[in-house]
């Protein structure tokens, strides 16, 4: 079930960032985006579960994809374009006409998903990424006033 995640998903987040994530935030920055960013989360509450996490960033009409992470046993279920789906939703009642992201060069299953969804690459930033080493590729989605979403 995808929800908007809680201050009170902390510790159930910060066990799915460090089982899915090469360079996990820790329980301060998990925190600060719970309590200053969008968030949703899909997660079974009866086993107190959470399979997968969005945040998200908005300024004017702009909104940044800072971080999606997905259970590495639940990806390759859709539940990352289920998470994206719904950060356009609540975005367009926002007016935000513009979505922004960065992905590791490498990361092709991403670059795959977000270009699915209307994401197109627009620029470089050279030595972005640590360990790895490794390039940011740019990419956005520009909301024209008549298109679906």
């Amino acid at each position: 079930m995808i929800r908007k995640a809680l201050v009170e998903d902390l510790n159930g987040i910060d066990v799915l960032d460090k089982a899915s994530n090469e360079n996990p935030w820790g329980k301060r920055l998990i925190k600060d985006a719970l309590e200053s960013r969008s968030n949703w989360v899909i997660a079974d509450d009866k086993e107190q579960s959470i399979f997968a996490w969005l945040t998200a960033s908005v300024v004017l009409d702009e909104s940044e994809l800072e971080l999606i992470v997905v259970h590495p046993e639940c990806r390759r279920l859709g539940y990352a374009k289920q998470l994206i789906e719904q950060w356009f939703d609540e975005m367009m009642g926002r007016h935000v006409s513009q979505f922004i992201l960065e992905v590791r060069e490498s990361n092709l299953p991403a670059i795959s998903l977000y270009q699915s969804v209307g994401f197109v690459p627009v620029g470089l930033r050279k030595n972005y990424y640590a360990a790895p080493n490794e390039h940011a590729l740019l990419m956005n989605r520009i909301v024209q006033e008549s298109s679906p979403i």
